[in-house]
């Protein structure tokens, strides 16, 4: 738990530090107005998971910019979105989540009730001889024959002293409550006696295998449980058993009958209604309602608020009759839950009861006579109704808000219906594959709707809305790009929590990339160590078949264990794109090298230490090759290869000798040079006469030098903020490794602990070997996977400073752009025009000849070409330094100042005893620090030297 714990703190500690590092703002590129962003400071997280939202009016038409700064691990994903049209379309998207479920809703009524109306359509036998089969159809046939017997004949049978059992009516009272009630005992002759060629009370004993029989008969319509293993001998009832065995026959027809008519009681009532608030039809209406709305909230969060929060005001309830205009029903702008209490109703019962309904109430269903024919008839009745109330629903026209001027068409909820359906069998950014397009997902998770047509039915997703942007909203009937398509996000990006487990493998980790192959059998876990997998062979000549055995099997072991746990381990570690089926493994280079996990030297460790009464069930399997195939090669002979270390050896120590002495003659003649050098410095006397000559120019030059100083300074200050900042964004991801290897170092230390706590447990007896194999395989694939995450979270996805999401904003404001800025150069000097300042720069040279030697040695020289200056955008300390320039691996500077497209790029210069310059970062672009120059020669005619221009507008 401990070491659980430091991994804790170690999440929570970097996932801080990478959310105080991430900001974001609102700058333009090319408006009408000044250049400055929306706020005037970055706007930063102050929880690590949870979404912000600013709502902006006043942003001005032009293209804009949303930069986000330091999100190098893609944990955070948004957008910039037209407020106008997000309320628009979630009008779609409320009626549909509305009409979706209420839909629902009516099709778990009509269900219930159609089995209510089969049930009830069924004779008494043929409901027992169902309920028989689906109890146990082993026995059903044998059962429901020994019931039509003892029916046909214990009619004669005395009852009593003076009733037999067929004259007292009791016989035929168990029938005359089914459909197609027998009222006479010819008619029960004919219809089931003589057509069954029963005549005499017969009975079935059961009798256990490799067991005497007893002659205990077993009561007619008696259900035998699943998985007993009995004959079943047909013998006749002995004269004095007659009696009594009849009376037993009649109490089990009585029990079905009541077993009848309590099922089609349930389906009606309980079942159908359930309290009207959480069970019974309602509960399927909450559960897509439920779905849906989390949905919303999970993938289209934009959307909450315009779906579950407007409209207000007595406009929210309004009823559906309020609006029909010339006999065509118009859906009003109410709330989600008033639009699906009205649906489910429909448009003519929303204000008129519903007869159908109204007909089935407890107190009707169940009434002690109600028959089971009454009650189809009642279902039939309200099926029709509801199917009524589906299709009025589906009618309903929608117009579009004319508050929002963007051309939907007016639509129906069926167009609606079949445009979302449309759109969830389309694959688009978010959902990659259909959602209601095979026959196992429409059972599952969608919901079926029969059109207006009474033929057509489309399935609809139970747990997701489309994307808006998807093209198949727009129907074909509507025309060409004509639809409900709204393309609400002027720009977005996507990131998430694991995003850095699988971006940019391709550069950060390509071991962990993965391509999808194909398996040769399928893999069906069982959860029994023994038998881990049930496979079928995927592979001609014996395609379908089942691999037999277990682990004690070496066959089953190299044909379906190690190749499923192949599977699984490579699925959990390897990141492929394309999502592979079950059929298939996502391999990739760091999965390949992990050995069959029984042979693993920490597994063998396990085995070495069990008693020795302890058997080992695992067949032998020889290590598989999942990496590249090594060579095979001879032992090498241990003399030969001591003799070739010795020569090594030798070799090395002749070569270190050799170096040492080139070093050493080096060094002679560098004392020899210094000791010259020292001696023509100690009789120079020029710099002392220098020193004093200008001590007088040194001291009225101070208060000058400290005024411009102070003037850096202050510049300096004004940009410190900034730098701080970047230096400490850059310090904390390179200090992430550091933090990182120590969670690596714990769990690598629970792993063994695990190992240690399987060794234990095995030897002590309380595993066997098959479960501290299965134990062992799950320990190492956690080890795989918290070594990936360690690497891939020390490892950015994006080492760039910032990211940016480009937009263009079009309100139609009306502003004036034909009025010239002013600028001004100082304070009183208007720009009417472009200015081109060109300078002229010289070398320095020396004039010791001069009669002014003994002040200033150093004079003006001849002009020069060469570039000068720091570019101040990428100088910490400045005021214009940018940090979103400020890369990790130094490559925006590079991109802006590239050397590789000089015709031959000077490197590696010397300067000060030292190499400068390396590549990158030529000698024409960059000064001795890999910083940019600020300035450089371009040619004009007749002048030599640098440009700088100042514009006459400002941009």
């Amino acid at each position: 738990m401990a070491s659980t714990g430091d991994v804790y703190a170690w999440l929570t500690g970097v996932l801080a530090e990478l959310m105080q590092q991430t900001s974001w703002n609102l700058c333009p590129t090319q408006t009408v107005y000044n250049a400055s962003c929306y706020y005037s400071s970055d706007i930063t997280f102050n929880r690590l998971s949870g979404s912000q939202t600013q709502t902006i009016f006043d942003a001005p038409d032009g293209e804009w910019d949303l930069t986000l700064r330091r999100d190098i691990f893609m944990k955070t994903r948004g957008a910039v979105r037209d407020f106008n049209q997000t309320q628009a379309v979630s009008l779609y998207y409320r009626v549909y989540l509305a009409a979706l479920s209420a839909l629902a809703e009516q099709n778990t009524e009509v269900l219930l009730l159609s089995q209510a109306v089969s049930i009830g359509r069924m004779s008494l036998l043929d409901y027992i001889k169902s309920m028989l089969v689906a109890s146990n159809a082993t026995t059903a046939d044998f059962f429901y024959q020994q019931l039509i017997n003892a029916t046909c004949g214990c009619y004669n049978t005395p009852l009593n002293a003076s009733t037999t059992w067929g004259s007292s009516g009791m016989l035929l009272k168990a029938f005359n409550n089914s459909a197609g009630g027998i009222t006479s005992w010819p008619d029960y002759q004919t219809a089931v006696c003589a057509a069954n060629n029963a005549a005499s009370p017969l009975f079935y004993e059961m009798v256990q295998q490799n067991v005497t029989s007893t002659g205990t008969p077993l009561a007619p319509g008696s259900i035998v449980p699943t998985g007993v293993n009995v004959t079943l001998v047909n013998n006749t009832v002995m004269t004095t058993n007659v009696t009594s065995f009849c009376a037993t026959v009649l109490g089990n027809l009585q029990n079905w009958r009541a077993n009848m008519t309590s099922t089609m009681q349930q389906l009606m009532i309980d079942r159908r209604l359930g309290d009207g608030r959480t069970t019974g039809k309602i509960a399927t209406r909450n559960t897509i309602f439920n779905n849906l709305r989390n949905n919303i909230i999970s993938q289209w969060p934009e959307l909450f608020d315009p779906i579950f929060t407007v409209p207000l005001g007595t406009v929210a309830t309004l009823p559906i009759s309020a609006s029909n205009t010339n006999n065509v029903t118009v859906l009003p702008s109410a709330r989600v839950d008033i639009l699906q209490t009205q649906f489910v109703a429909g448009v003519f019962y929303a204000t008129q009861p519903q007869p159908a309904f109204l007909n089935i109430t407890r107190r009707s269903i169940y009434t002690p006579d109600i028959t089971m024919p009454d009650m189809a008839t009642r279902a039939v009745a309200r099926i029709v109704e509801v199917r009524a109330q589906q299709l009025e629903t589906l009618g309903i026209r929608i117009l579009h808000d004319p508050t929002y001027n963007y051309s939907y068409p007016d639509i129906t909820v069926e167009d609606l219906l079949l445009a979302f359906g449309s759109a969830l069998n389309t694959p688009d950014p978010y959902y990659s594959q259909p959602l209601c397009n095979t026959t196992s997902q429409q059972a599952a998770n969608c919901t079926p709707v029969l059109l207006s047509d009474n033929q057509t039915t489309v399935f609809l997703s139970n747990f997701s809305l489309p994307w808006a942007n998807n093209s198949a909203l727009n129907l074909t009937k509507w025309g060409a790009g004509v639809g409900l398509q709204t393309a609400y996000n002027l720009t977005w990006w996507q990131g998430n929590t694991t995003a850095y487990l699988s971006c940019n493998l391709d550069s950060r980790a390509p071991e962990y990339q993965g391509t999808c192959m194909a398996m040769p059998v399928s893999c069906n876990a069982t959860g029994n160590e023994s038998t881990p997998y049930n496979c079928t062979n995927l592979q001609q000549p014996a395609t379908g078949a089942l691999l037999q055995g277990n682990v004690s099997d070496t066959l089953y072991r190299s044909q379906c264990e190690v190749p499923c746990d192949r599977q699984t381990d490579c699925n959990a570690i390897c990141e492929c794109y394309n999502n592979c089926d079950s059929n298939q493994i996502c391999q990739c280079q760091a999965c390949s090298t992990m050995n069959e996990a029984s042979n693993d030297q920490q597994f063998q460790d396990i085995l070495s230490g069990l008693p020795v009464s302890t058997s080992n069930p695992l067949a032998a399997i020889s290590a598989p090759t999942f990496g590249r195939r090594l060579q095979q090669a001879s032992p090498p002979d241990p003399v030969l290869s001591q003799l070739q270390a010795v020569t090594a050896q030798v070799s090395s120590v002749n070569s270190q000798q050799a170096t040492i002495q080139s070093q050493m003659i080096a060094l002679q003649a560098q004392v020899d040079q210094a000791n010259q050098l020292a001696r023509q410095r100690a009789n120079d006397n020029r710099l002392i006469d220098l020193i004093q000559a200008s001590r007088q120019d040194i001291n009225a030059g101070n208060t000058a030098v400290n005024a411009k100083l102070d003037e850096i300074i202050g510049k300096q200050n004004q940009s410190l903020a900034l730098a701080e900042s970047a230096s400490q964004a850059l310090s904390a991801i390179a200090g992430l490794a550091q933090k990182q290897l120590a969670a690596q170092q714990a769990l690598e230390s629970a792993v063994q602990n695990q190992l240690s706590a399987i060794k234990v447990a095995t030897y002590q007896g309380i595993i066997s070997v098959t479960q501290a194999l299965s134990l062992w395989k799950r320990a190492r694939r956690d080890r795989a996977l918290t070594f990936k995450t360690a690497k891939l979270a020390n490892i950015p996805c994006n080492s760039l400073p910032k990211a940016d999401y480009l937009f263009q904003l079009e309100n139609g404001n009306i502003v004036d752009n034909t009025t010239a800025r002013e600028r001004y150069i100082g304070l009183t000097n208007r720009v009417i025009s472009g200015l081109l300042l060109h300078q002229y720069r010289t070398n320095d040279t020396n004039c010791t000849d001069s009669k002014f030697s003994k002040i200033q040695q150093i004079c003006t020289g001849p002009t020069t070409i060469h570039s000068f200056g720091v570019d101040p955008v990428f100088k910490r300390g400045t005021s214009l330094y940018t940090p979103d320039f400020d890369d990790i691996n130094g490559t925006m500077v590079t991109n802006w100042y590239n050397c590789s497209l000089l015709n031959s790029a000077t490197y590696n210069m010397p300067f000060l005893n030292k190499t400068v310059n390396a590549a990158p970062y030529c000698a024409e672009l960059y000064n001795s620090q890999n910083l940019p120059y600020a300035f450089h020669y371009f040619p004009l005619p007749d002048r030599v030297g640098e440009p700088a221009i100042a514009q006459a507008v400002l941009s």
